[in-house]
């Protein structure tokens, strides 16, 4: 562990509670004493950027952020990667979804915020509310101005696995990726959280063998196998367990344990 110069975790149902608003005092003061002591503290997550500062709103200028599953990387408020999807691609995935019954929802992700064509007026507000995130509605799929880096599904009733298997089956031949992110997320994109994390440790000069990695789902496997010390979270699936080279049900507990 002396070696460690990068500390990287996902955010939901790892550092904090799945959907949680913010971090706690507790959290920016470990924050906060880790990058003093020369550490990089890494937040790695499926959402946007605009969501993950806010989130880490007391310590985020000294932070980097791997966004939207590695498809957007910042740091010190400067963009240092960006995977951009082709549009007409997903043009036709947003066509699809929105043929599906509407306990299926679109989600558009740009850079800095959710862009949604909702299929109830009810979802804007489970999105603004429990997930706390910024949102743009429009009317049709030719009105998204912005660039896309990830193209997600919102399961209301949770993850169905047969769907999950015939959305894949269509358009993993076309897209690179695709993961289970939390309960109720299926995420389409070319980006992974590994793949961003290598592109961020080039930038900075750190050895892959110098970052430690924290996650607890399937989007997560690519970060933690391509970290030197690797956590899964006690609760996570096998599967995913199976990649990392610990399990913890604390991430905070590991942290202190560095400091």
């Amino acid at each position: 562990m002396g070696k460690i110069k990068l500390i990287a975790t996902d955010m939901d149902g790892t550092f904090f509670e799945e959907g949680c608003e913010a971090i706690t005092a507790e959290d920016a003061e470990i924050i906060d004493a880790l990058t003093d002591k020369g550490y990089i503290f890494c937040a790695c997550s499926g959402r946007p950027y605009g969501n993950m500062r806010r989130a880490f709103a007391p310590v985020s200028e000294r932070m980097l952020f791997i966004c939207d599953n590695g498809a957007n990387i910042m740091y010190n408020g400067r963009c240092i990667y960006r995977d951009v999807m082709e549009r007409q691609l997903c043009y036709e995935f947003i066509d699809d979804i929105l043929a599906m019954d509407e306990q299926h929802e679109i989600v558009i992700c740009t850079a800095d915020e959710y862009v949604l064509i909702p299929k109830r007026d009810e979802f804007i507000a489970e999105l603004t509310k429990k997930w706390h995130m910024t949102v743009r509605t429009v009317p049709d799929k030719d009105r998204i101005i912005d660039d896309i880096l990830k193209l997600s599904i919102y399961f209301r009733n949770g993850v169905d696995m047969d769907e999950v298997k015939r959305l894949q089956d269509k358009w993993l031949q076309r897209i690179d990726r695709s993961f289970i992110s939390g309960t109720t997320w299926l995420d389409f994109q070319n980006a992974d959280k590994g793949g961003g994390l290598r592109k961020a440790a080039e930038h900075l000069g750190i050895a892959l063998s110098e970052i430690m990695a924290f996650g607890d789902n399937y989007n997560d496997i690519e970060m933690l196998k391509a970290a030197g010390a690797s956590y899964a979270m006690s609760h996570s699936p096998a599967d995913v367990k199976k990649h990392a080279k610990n399990v913890t049900p604390s991430v905070q507990e590991i942290l202190r344990g560095l400091l």
